[in-house]
């Protein structure tokens, strides 16, 4: 609150009569907080600021299928967020005037998803696993069940041949890492 004193005089007679105004600045201040990576496709808690100790009310918003717990909750959570680089905003009003403010946020996904492929039976002592190719990161088999001596031709090729299998059931995991961010799938092979 600002008070400003607006003074005339009268240089003939000496008179003086003086008014004040009071300017109360409403201006309110949005803080989205720091950007933030996740191995998720939902974060939580946001970080914007809480105005409701100034009167102010907040509201979240993202393009896309983006979805948040409570939009109104300056520390919400929010789902579905697509792979990479999702921007939020966070939009604050003051009660007085409804003067507004907006800040961003970027919650970068490096969700990894991993589909090993369909289980099989096969009488052969040589298959060829197929697993669907990342659409971020790298794959990589691993045998995690079953007898020994298989053999994983090539653990980076989503599409590797597996050469000694015997009679037995094996399980061949597809695990896929995009930035440090990990997903696993398994494939079921009977011989």
């Amino acid at each position: 609150i600002n008070t400003l004193t607006w003074t005339v005089t009268s240089a003939a007679e000496g008179c003086t009569d003086s008014d004040d105004m009071i300017v109360t600045n409403n201006q309110i201040t949005a803080d989205a907080g720091d950007d933030q990576t996740t191995c998720d496709n939902f974060y939580t808690p946001l970080d914007g600021n809480d105005v409701s100790g100034v009167g102010g009310t907040g509201l979240w918003s993202a393009a896309g299928g983006i979805t948040f717990v409570d939009a109104t909750d300056y520390d919400t959570r929010v789902d579905n967020l697509a792979q990479g680089i999702n921007t939020l905003t966070w939009t604050v009003t003051s009660a007085a005037e409804g003067c507004t403010d907006n800040d961003q946020v970027v919650i970068t996904s490096n969700a990894a998803a991993s589909n090993a492929g369909g289980s099989f039976e096969t009488c052969d002592a040589t298959i060829n696993l197929s697993a669907v190719a990342p659409a971020n990161g790298s794959g990589v088999w691993t045998q995690t069940n079953g007898p020994g001596g298989a053999t994983i031709v090539d653990p980076l090729d989503r599409e590797t041949q597996v050469t000694g299998l015997v009679s037995g059931v094996y399980e061949f995991t597809w695990t896929v890492t995009n930035n440090g961010c990990p997903a696993s799938s398994t494939v079921t092979v009977t011989n």
